[in-house]
């Protein structure tokens, strides 16, 4: 039994598991614990797209964020943890989390530092865990697929995105995550002149971190279920990089997670469902409905996983008739010692604008604090409308420090 929990952390919960240690640990009664754990990322950047996006200032007046190549940055998370249990030997405890993050880029922001996510909780094993406060949903976390085992700097989770220009006046599904994780819809060209904020997590701008309330069930014969509500998109009570703009915000959001792991000799398997459900306050748009199922195997170092979603028509203009938005992704990894390496790939349609991205990736984990990577990402644009297309690639190379 403590093997397959094992292995569900790893599958379930893949960037703490590859990428932050346990931490530091503070004994600050007989029951209380703080524990302070972190990772901070220095890398380069070598980009190459289209001469269309090079330029300072586009056609549709957005400007070129990325004024810089070669470009270096550095992005941070550091992770406050309190916990206290009933007694020494009691498995049941409540605590409080809360994550920072910052980003210094040449390229980007010149430097931010921001609340990320903070919540209780409370955990029982007989009754689960409940999370209330600023944190993802179940359905983001109990995902499994090729973005959770992508090595490098994140693969098709998309850390490469923070170095190319999105062609102008088309929207873009850019990674395989839900609308809210997506920051709230396809995006478009206006982020070419703003930051965009990602290490590892797959996730856009801090949508997903409004406040809610989380809950997860015992783990029963390698199955676990949860499901979360969201009053607002808009509001939150510790989180400074909540999605904004009430006229676009997304309420009543219930989100729904079923995860299943099992193991079998040396081939260990895992299966995910999720969805989101929401309604939008612009009405002139869809309301939120959407989908993705995944499956992630294991045999002797090698992992397979795939996955499909589905956005049906969440969020478009209801006086429009597209076809469902949609991503599919496939990927493969192999991990021999201190070595892993894998291949990823993206593909998605949105309003017919079709985006595609593989990524080879890898890393080395010279010591439990310190693991240099390298990856190198090709993508391709395919908008619509006739339009400057944007193709090329991205090679990072850098290294993690974890603590």
């Amino acid at each position: 039994m403590k093997k397959l929990n094992f292995i569900a952390l790893l599958l379930v919960f893949p960037s703490f598991a590859n990428a932050a240690n346990s931490g530091n640990k503070f004994q600050i009664s007989p029951n209380t614990q703080l524990q302070i754990s972190g990772l901070s990322s220095f890398s380069a950047a070598s980009i190459n797209q289209n001469s269309a996006y090079e330029q300072k200032q586009f056609d549709d007046g957005t400007n070129n964020r990325n004024d810089r190549n070669p470009a270096l940055e550095n992005n941070s998370q550091l992770y406050f943890k309190l916990e206290n249990k009933a007694s020494a030997f009691s498995k049941n405890k409540f605590g409080v989390n809360l994550k920072i993050e910052s980003e210094v880029s040449s390229a980007q922001n010149k430097g931010t530092i921001n609340a990320d996510q903070g919540f209780i909780y409370a955990d029982s094993e007989d009754f689960g865990k409940a999370e209330i406060g600023d944190n993802v949903a179940v359905n983001q976390k109990m995902k499994v697929g090729p973005a959770s085992f992508a090595r490098g700097a994140g693969g098709i989770n998309g850390n490469y995105l923070k170095y190319i220009n999105l062609p102008t006046s088309s929207q873009f599904i850019l990674i395989a995550q839900s609308p809210i994780g997506h920051g709230g819809n396809a995006l478009n060209s206006q982020i070419n002149q703003d930051s965009i904020k990602i290490l590892r997590n797959g996730s856009f701008n801090g949508a997903e971190d409004a406040t809610k309330l989380n809950y997860y069930s015992p783990r029963i014969e390698g199955l676990q279920i949860g499901a979360s509500y969201t009053p607002s998109t808009a509001n939150s009570i510790v989180s400074t990089t909540v999605f904004g703009g009430q006229n676009n915000a997304i309420s009543d959001v219930l989100s729904f997670g079923a995860n299943y792991t099992n193991n079998f000799e040396n081939f260990d398997y895992a299966f995910s469902a999720t969805s989101e459900q929401g309604r939008s306050k612009n009405s002139a748009q869809n309301n939120l409905s959407s989908y993705d199922i995944a499956t992630t195997m294991a045999y002797f170092g090698f992992t397979f996983g795939a996955s499909y979603g589905s956005w049906k028509k969440s969020l478009q203009s209801n006086s429009q008739n597209f076809k469902n938005a949609t991503y599919k992704t496939l990927g493969i990894s192999y991990q021999i010692g201190h070595f892993s390496v894998s291949l990823t790939n993206l593909r998605s349609s949105f309003q017919k604008n079709d985006y595609q991205a593989s990524s080879l990736g890898l890393d080395y984990k010279l010591s439990k604090a310190f693991m240099p990577y390298f990856e190198i990402t090709q993508f391709k644009f395919s908008p619509s409308q006739n339009i400057a297309n944007n193709a090329g690639f991205v090679a990072l190379g850098g290294f993690i420090l974890s603590f």
